[in-house]
């Protein structure tokens, strides 16, 4: 099918029939590109306010600037086309394309450059930000689809695509068929590498396993790095999968929202250190064989909840169940503890979600304490200063303080990771991911089991690194199943 669609002079989109809404829709799409021509110099410069300098979404402190009629944008994004895995290529790989909504039509690039734009202003603008019940999905899947199909102004007319960033941007979309979270973007990768690596050719046949297996090793040799264990989740529900599934081979068809989300994206864990696969003799696809360098073991943990509900009773018994499993801990000085704590539930990032200061998570902790010990509502972000310091630590523990364990390392390090973590895990660094891991040892074979990534205070940014290299000691290889 992608080759229909690259030689395609035009497609028409069938978005489904007008409810009233998609005049109105139009008007305000429109309207959107408007504003998006003349804040970035007619698009001259939409990459560079839209994303970082390493490739990274960024997102506006200012508003949109026109009213839209939210609704019928809501209703004409809600079209199930946007939801639809097979119809990113449709989408990117046309020269032009139509939508068709009733007897609307209107340009794609045009819907599509509409919702990246809105998803870029969307959280300070208070006419959607405020709106929690609404469901936006085809609207952030439009704003994903436009970076494929933007060969001028998006993303990747400037950075090299890569197969782990479409396995992981369209993760959420539906396919009928598992397979497809691999096969159907293969027409994307073709159009810029001409050729499909043989370990992604379509074979429906192949236990999905394989096909998922294949794909992830394939990403890993091709960017060199580990972001695939972002990915990965073992769902404490059924632990037993990683008896048919490999460890580090994530699940690619499941939905965000059925797993962990990432705690922390700020982190450089390896610092800079290269990922060096080896080989097992005899040869195993099964295994992925790393270096890296083992840290610590799991000595003690402390459950949080499985739960979207949580109150300021369970942030508190948790922050001090957690802080009595510290005090407990011979290795752990009194003096840090309180620092631990504040930083563990915080993941180390201040409000905007960058590296933060001790200080600054024990304020937001302490202002926590108070605000509790007043109110029985949760804190707000526009409140005074100590309710938007509380704010801060409620918004991080509705992350950490849910599908998480907390734990401390036999050296008295404090950390929060997979719910499945237990004593006796290991604290490791891998070379090439940012993040640390918890592994669980597997006696027999000496080889790990892979449970996820972690933070871990005071090895988030290359300590663990820079010790091992001042003490001289080498580095340690683990088989990961």
């Amino acid at each position: 099918m992608d080759r229909i669609y690259a030689n395609s002079a035009h497609g028409l989109v069938w978005l489904g029939e007008d409810n009233n809404f998609a005049a109105d829709a139009k008007a305000s799409i429109n309207a959107v590109v408007s504003e998006v021509h003349r804040e970035t110099d007619e698009l001259n410069v939409l990459l560079r306010v839209l994303y970082d300098e390493t490739g990274a979404r960024k997102y506006s402190n200012a508003c949109l600037e026109i009213d839209l009629n939210l609704n019928a944008m809501v209703s004409f994004y809600a079209s199930t086309w946007f939801k639809r895995l097979w119809i990113v290529q449709e989408a990117a790989l046309p020269r032009s394309s139509t939508c068709y909504c009733g007897d609307i039509e209107i340009s794609l690039a045009h819907v599509l450059l509409c919702a990246s734009w809105v998803v870029f202003k969307g959280s300070v603008t208070p006419q959607i930000r405020d709106l929690k019940a609404i469901d936006f999905d085809g609207l952030f899947f439009a704003s994903g689809i436009w970076e494929m199909a933007d060969v001028e102004h998006g993303p990747y007319s400037h950075w090299q695509l890569a197969v782990q960033e479409l396995l992981r941007r369209y993760k959420d979309m539906s396919a009928y068929e598992s397979r497809d979270h691999v096969y159907a973007f293969l027409g994307l990768y073709r159009r810029m590498f001409q050729n499909i690596p043989t370990q992604l050719t379509p074979d429906y046949r192949k236990p999905l396993q394989d096909v998922f297996r294949e794909a992830t090793r394939y990403a890993i040799e091709e960017s060199d790095i580990l972001d695939t264990l972002f990915q990965v989740y073992r769902d404490p529900q059924n632990p037993t999968d990683c008896h048919t599934w490999p460890t580090w081979v994530p699940h690619w068809h499941r939905r965000s929202e059925q797993e962990h989300k990432i705690l922390t994206d700020t982190a450089n864990a390896s610092e800079g250190k290269k990922l060096e696969l080896l080989s097992l003799m005899p040869v195993n696809e099964f295994v992925l064989s790393v270096r890296g360098i083992l840290v610590d073991y799991v000595q003690a943990i402390v459950p949080t909840l499985s739960t979207e509900a949580l109150t300021l009773d369970d942030v508190k018994k948790i922050a001090v169940n957690f802080r009595s499993v510290l005090q407990a801990s011979s290795s752990t000085p009194d003096a840090l503890i309180e620092e631990l704590v504040a930083m563990t539930i915080c993941t180390g990032e201040d409000t905007l979600g960058q590296r933060g200061n001790s200080s600054y998570a024990i304020e937001s902790l302490q202002s926590f304490q108070h605000h509790q010990r007043q109110n029985t509502r949760p804190p707000r972000s526009d409140g005074d200063s100590s309710e938007t310091m509380a704010y801060h630590l409620w918004s991080r523990a509705q992350l950490t303080c849910n599908h998480h364990n907390f734990f401390v390392t036999r050296k008295g390090c404090a950390g929060v990771g997979s719910q499945l973590t237990e004593p006796g895990d290991v604290i490791a660094v891998l070379y090439g991911c940012e993040q640390p891991a918890i592994l669980r040892p597997l006696h027999e074979t000496g080889h790990y089991e892979m449970l996820g990534l972690a933070y871990v205070h005071g090895i988030m940014d290359g300590e663990a690194v820079r010790a091992l290299e001042v003490n001289g000691n080498g580095d340690d290889v683990f088989h990961i199943h």
